[in-house]
Parts: C-alpha cells; structure tokens; sequence
C-alpha cells in the first residue's frame, strides 16, 4: 500500500512540473487594450490645413506604454507623443497635399503593446479647390 502511496505521490508531482505550474517561473500575461480615436471623420478638408486626431488608450494595466503609428497616403503626418499610457493623449496631426484634393484619405492608425496590436481608422473627405476653370 505504502508502494502504491508513493507513485501517485510521484505521478502528482512530475503532472505539474510538466504542466508548468509549481516550477517557480511566471509568464508575462499580456493585457488587452482599445484604442480610441476622435474625430472619425473630418469632411470638407483642404490642402495644406492642418487636421488633428485625438488617440487614447483604454486598458486595465494603467502603468505599461503603447506605441502609436499611423499611415496615411497624400499627406504630411506627425505623431505626438508615439507613446502613450492609459489616460494620456496623443495627437496624430495630417496636413493634405495638392494630391489629395477630392479624395477621401484613410488614415490607419494603430496601438502596440507587448505584441499586441489595435486598430482604428479615421478619415478626412478633402474638398475641391473651388477652381473648376469653367467660365475663362
């Protein structure tokens, strides 16, 4: 019986060895979080103003930074900061070219943290320059 005892007790302990738990060793738990951008959209934009985007991190783990970048076609863009904690602000400020003039401009902009990564999209619907070159 004494024998028996002592190869469940065995079994038991090798079962969380290999399971990872009783080992002494924590894994980094990644914390899921949003992304928040304001305003969606911006409608009749014109070359060369300058438009700006609010973007805001919601997550449970206040203290760990997520790296903001965008990407947008036809424009000028800066980010300030690209790293931001919940709570705080970034601005993502778009500046149309002449390119962009009666398009409408996706501006992808996206959250990474611990290689997790969030997604928002945004837009600008750019007017036309008011010269149609009719009536000369």
């Amino acid at each position: 019986m004494r024998k028996i005892g002592a190869i469940l007790m065995i079994v038991i302990i090798t079962s969380f060895s290999m399971l990872g738990c009783g080992d002494g060793s924590e894994q980094a738990v990644l914390v899921p979080f949003s992304i928040e951008v304001n305003p969606p959209v911006i409608t009749h934009a014109y070359v060369g103003q300058a438009y700006t985007f609010s973007v805001t991190i919601s997550s449970e783990e206040s203290g760990k930074a997520v790296n903001i970048s965008a990407l947008v076609n036809d424009c000028y863009l800066t980010i300030n900061p690209d790293k931001i904690k919940p709570g705080e602000v970034s601005k993502v400020v778009v500046v149309p070219l002449d390119s962009s003039v009666g398009k409408t401009l996706v501006i992808n902009i996206e959250g990474e943290r611990g290689g997790l990564i969030e997604r928002a999209t945004v837009s600008i619907q750019m007017g036309d320059t008011g010269d149609t070159g009719e009536g000369i």
